[in-house]
């Protein structure tokens, strides 16, 4: 079921067997391993990460199981689960600490090679998160993608070498598409893992094609699709439809523009929220107060919001949103010294951007969820 997508099922039966105990159903330990392995991941899948940590605890405090249950804390030989925890650290934004579980699990315990590339695939994933020295992410992504037995991480670290290089503004980069597509065209149209990296297919036919048409398409479709599996990568889509909208409200201010990409904010801005996403809910929150500058103003407590954002965000995020700071503020000063200190991190976009507004020509800005 897991491997098949359909996690509500899991959830629905892990629910049973917590209320009901395992014995109900099975006998035999490693099939209860390895269901509430699927279980927390279909938690995790879901993003639903405040329910995945309470699970946790439950499991670790359950007396319904007799047995010495490989989840009684992630110091044990539960290999799958101590991962899952780490993910979930990712997923609640604690790149840090994810990192360093990651990397301790990796010297101190025996890994499939599968384990280890997702190991391998998190650690990379969380510094690309964290922003610093991104060339570098980018290389060793392409080199994971490339040394990799699984065509799951194949194609997510080759994607996410991709959205590294959009994101800094390299050259090549309809090659380096090219060389994406080819291989998600190898896939089923329905596979997760397409509608993972289709997301950078949408942000790549705004930012280097400048096809909002194009991208506006694939967009509301794939959302269509993910509406009716739940899967965490929705609200992502409906951070980047806010961003769609306002880039085309940009544009053309109309009525209808604004309204789609104020409630597409609002979308991602409820539920990163409520599960803890400070990485999504800062975006999604500074991107509908992006949109709203472009018709009133702006609001000292707004600025107060993004001035809390900075101080708490790693580097990626901080200078995205003190770029945003500065500008709301009319602070051409300071523009001029974040482009300056943004060329040094290879943000090229952000510097370019940063050195426009500096000089007070008028262009889009645009946001980034890694």
């Amino acid at each position: 079921m897991y491997n098949d997508e359909k996690y509500q099922y899991l959830l629905y039966l892990g629910e049973i067997i917590l209320q009901n105990g395992p014995q109900v159903f099975f006998d035999f330990e490693k099939i209860i391993d390895v269901f509430f392995d699927c279980f927390i991941s279909s938690l995790l899948k879901i993003g639903d990460y405040n329910y995945a940590k309470d699970i946790i605890d439950k499991i670790n405090d359950c007396d319904v199981f007799d047995s010495n249950l490989i989840y009684r804390n992630v110091r044990t030989e539960a290999i799958s689960y101590k991962i899952n925890f780490c993910d979930l650290l990712h997923l609640t934004n604690s790149f840090q600490d994810a990192i360093e579980n990651l990397e301790l699990l990796l010297a101190t315990s025996t890994l499939s090679s599968e384990q280890q590339e997702r190991c391998n695939y998190l650690i990379l994933h969380c510094k690309r998160h964290i922003g610093e020295d991104l060339s570098q992410i980018s290389k060793n992504f392409r080199k994971l993608s490339n040394n990799s037995q699984e065509i799951y991480y194949q194609i997510r670290s080759l994607y996410s070498a991709f959205s590294i290089d959009m994101f800094q503004g390299k050259k090549h980069l309809k090659e380096k598409f090219a060389e994406l597509e080819n291989k998600i065209d190898s896939l089923q149209p329905g596979n997760e893992i397409v509608l993972f990296a289709q997301r950078h297919y949408i942000i790549f036919y705004r930012k280097c094609c400048n096809d909002l048409e194009k991208a506006e398409k694939l967009l509301i479709k794939n959302i269509k699709s993910l509406e009716n599996s739940k899967l965490r990568i929705l609200y992502d889509y409906y951070f980047e439809a806010g961003e769609l909208y306002r880039e085309k409200f940009y544009f053309q201010s109309s009525k209808k523009n604004y309204k789609a990409s104020y409630d597409f904010y609002d979308k991602a801005i409820a539920f990163s929220k409520n599960v803890g996403d400070t990485n999504l809910y800062h975006n999604a929150m500074i991107g509908r107060i992006l949109l709203q500058e472009q018709h009133a103003k702006i609001t000292q407590e707004d600025l107060n919001f993004i001035h809390r954002a900075i101080q708490i965000e790693p580097l990626l995020n901080k200078v995205q949103f003190q770029l945003t700071y500065y500008y709301l503020t009319h602070d051409y000063g300071m523009l001029d010294k974040l482009s300056k200190y943004a060329r040094l991190l290879e943000y090229y976009d952000t510097s370019n951007i940063a050195q426009k507004l500096s000089k007070k020509q008028s262009c889009f800005i645009p946001l980034t969820v890694m």
